[in-house]
């Protein structure tokens, strides 16, 4: 059996749509620079974006897409992932988990894991990321926050600098609530102040309700919409803006005026901003609840400030 001090050691990455996952992950990449990193990244779209976000970093990445990785469609795809990574030389395995996955399953992969790869990895925990903008209502109307929460060992809660104080004592208490012995510390721009955080979880110390947080399941849409051609900064951020209501999240590759740009958005928050990176082809990933008319209003909104068709792949 692997000695302790061989194992690999295994970070959890959680946290709803648009919650700062991958610039965490950036910064989790920048604190462990001096060792061997190797990471997993999951998306629930069919395109990947935070892959191409992340392989600026020069490490290797492998992508599951297209379903969470605690799911029975995608689960064989994680376990086979993470075996594979076990025969290489490396010290720390990020695991960055879709915004939409219940990571509650965690501890039953990661047992099959270790019979598969002699044991070769230590868990150190799951970090789940909360966005103080939007955590009430999603803690409300996401099924996925709850169990997120419900799993993790380490809650950051992010863009504390656009919230004040009253309302950041109230996202805590909702978190005590719903896991009363997490760990909780505060963040802008997923910076972790202090690398005791990270090296003094315990993983053991879960203790979420998960059963309250699964009785209700909301079903989830996801739209990957082509954005070929050449586009105007202001006519993207309207049309964003004017079905943002309906969506969780939205994140993908434009040309604008010439030059590719990231769009980043939630319901409340949208940032276009240019980009080194050359994607294939121009494309958005939208996700959001299955109730909500988000392709009706997108397309009606989209013929306001377009003469093109909206193409959805």
């Amino acid at each position: 059996m692997m000695s302790i001090k061989n194992k690999k050691e295994l970070y959890l990455v959680s946290g709803f749509l648009g919650a700062g996952k991958t610039t965490f992950m950036s910064n989790l990449i920048k604190m462990f620079k001096s060792q061997k990193i190797a990471i997993v990244i999951n998306e629930f779209g069919k395109q990947g974006i935070d892959g191409l976000l992340l392989s600026k970093e020069g490490i290797s990445i492998r992508e599951i897409s297209n379903g969470s990785i605690f799911c029975n469609c995608r689960s064989d795809s994680f376990i086979d992932a993470l075996v594979k990574i076990s025969e290489i030389p490396v010290d720390i395995v990020l695991i960055e988990s879709s915004g939409l996955s219940d990571p509650t399953g965690m501890s039953k992969i990661l047992s099959m894991v270790q019979e598969l790869t002699e044991n070769s990895y230590e868990y150190i925990g799951n970090i789940t990321i909360v966005d103080a903008t939007n955590f009430e209502k999603l803690l409300s109307t996401a099924v996925a926050v709850k169990l997120q929460i419900a799993s993790s060992d380490l809650v950051l809660i992010n863009k504390i600098d656009l919230v004040d104080k009253g309302k950041l004592e109230k996202i805590e208490n909702l978190i005590k609530e719903v896991n009363p012995l997490v760990s909780i510390k505060y963040t802008k721009y997923g910076l972790i102040k202090d690398r005791r955080w990270i090296e003094n979880l315990n993983c053991k110390n879960s203790s979420g309700d998960i059963n309250i947080a699964k009785k209700r399941i909301i079903g989830t849409q996801k739209i990957l919409v082509s954005m070929e051609g050449n586009f105007s900064k202001e006519l993207i951020r309207k049309w964003i803006e004017d079905f943002s209501d309906y969506f969780y999240r939205i994140k993908g590759f434009v040309r604008i005026e010439g030059k590719w740009h990231y769009i980043d958005g939630t319901s409340n928050q949208l940032e276009i901003t240019k980009t080194d990176i050359m994607p294939d082809k121009g494309s958005l990933v939208i996700l959001a609840s299955g109730n909500q008319p988000v392709k009706k209003n997108m397309i009606s909104s989209w013929q306001n400030y377009f003469n093109r068709d909206l193409v959805l792949l």
